[in-house]
């Protein structure tokens, strides 16, 4: 992911002391033709405000000619315009007109540059964005978490994948915005680990930055309401691959949120979401107790005994939570101990279980 924190600092940092609006930025990955020449033109007629040109480096040859031609036009004419930004993690310095800006510390410190958004959201009487971080370890629990604590039927849930399909985004918040008038509009993000995390970035940061997100293919546009305000809700995707921790992980994959949210994080755990017992898994734990203590054992005993042989088996109800995950958790250590050890797999196994011990209780 090439749109880091360092990246998402200094692109905000140099707009100096205003937010930037969508078409400040060219994002040259997803550039046309007919984009570049439009940015640039902008570029000479709002001769106050500051440009920046992202992902230079993800050119083709062609529109990378074509924008360094522009480039020198624009360099070139006698009329004057604003700051206009470079990114490249290559050497283009070296062109003619181009020079090297030097960036100071203050601009690549994500406090820093989270203080400094709070105040111009401040000073121009928008809202700070409500968003709250879930992350956590691969089957922690975190999309029942979020489910059961944060959203309700106001809540839409827009899961992403392999592919963001802006123009589906963008109906969405429509669709959610003119559906609910008094209620706090909210929005749940449920985030694969497979999501196109730089296509993502980009457009949490139109959002969230400039206000806005544009789609130019369908040329459908979302602006956030002031008067009314959003909640948002984003479930961090984990991968060991790289052996990173969890906030580290966080930080790679989502640079944008470490910024604009660095004080609404919540990590899910075993410890503070414990395995949720309700009624399938207090009697799976019901039926492990009397296996484990042999009085399903003397209760078999007796029925073989009786007449009527059809008669289900009964044991009285666990009231102590804990108890019950202890008796689940020992089975899984016992006999399927090569199990990973998440909520998934948890739930599978008592899945399995419930299924078969109904068999003795009717």
């Amino acid at each position: 992911n090439d749109f880091d924190i360092d990246t998402c600092c200094i692109l905000l940092n140099i707009f100096n002391d205003r937010l930037p609006a969508d078409y400040q930025i060219l994002w040259c990955s997803i550039s046309t033709d007919d984009d570049i020449r439009l940015f640039f033109s902008r570029v000479r007629t709002f001769r106050y405000l500051t440009f920046a040109i992202m992902d230079i480096d993800k050119m083709s040859h062609r529109l990378r000619q074509l924008l360094f031609n522009e480039q020198d036009s624009l360099a070139k004419q006698s009329q004057p315009h604003g700051p206009l930004y470079y990114f490249s993690r290559e050497l283009i310095s070296s062109r003619k007109y181009l020079q090297p800006y030097y960036i100071k510390p203050q601009d690549r410190n994500p406090f820093q540059t989270y203080s400094k958004f709070k105040t111009l959201l401040r000073r121009n009487n928008f809202p700070l964005p409500q968003i709250q971080i879930i992350y956590g370890t691969t089957g922690i629990g975190k999309t029942h978490f979020i489910k059961t604590k944060y959203t309700d039927h106001n809540t839409s849930c827009v899961s992403i994948n392999d592919k963001l399909n802006l123009s589906s985004l963008i109906s969405t918040f429509l669709s959610l915005e003119s559906k609910i008038s008094n209620n706090q509009l909210s929005i749940y993000f449920n985030i694969s680990i497979h999501a196109l995390f730089q296509q993502l970035n980009r457009a949490f940061f139109s959002l969230f930055i400039c206000g806005s997100l544009n789609d130019l293919s369908s040329g459908l546009t979302f602006s956030s309401s002031i008067e009314k305000p959003w909640k948002f809700f984003i479930e961090v995707p984990y991968t060991n691959k790289y052996s990173q921790t969890i906030k580290e992980n966080f930080h790679q994959i989502l640079p944008i949120f470490s910024i604009i949210s660095s004080n609404t994080f919540q990590e899910i755990t075993d410890t503070n979401y414990q395995l949720l017992i309700g009624e399938e898994e207090e009697l799976v734990a019901r039926f492990l107790k009397a296996y484990d203590n042999q009085t399903i054992d003397d209760v078999l005993t007796e029925n073989s005994d009786d007449e009527d042989d059809n008669e289900f088996l009964h044991f009285d109800s666990l009231t102590d939570h804990n108890e019950c995950r202890q008796y689940i958790y020992n089975c899984i250590e016992n006999y399927a101990s090569e199990l990973p050890r998440n909520k998934i797999f948890e739930l599978s196994f008592i899945k399995f279980l419930y299924r078969r011990i109904r068999f003795f209780t009717g």
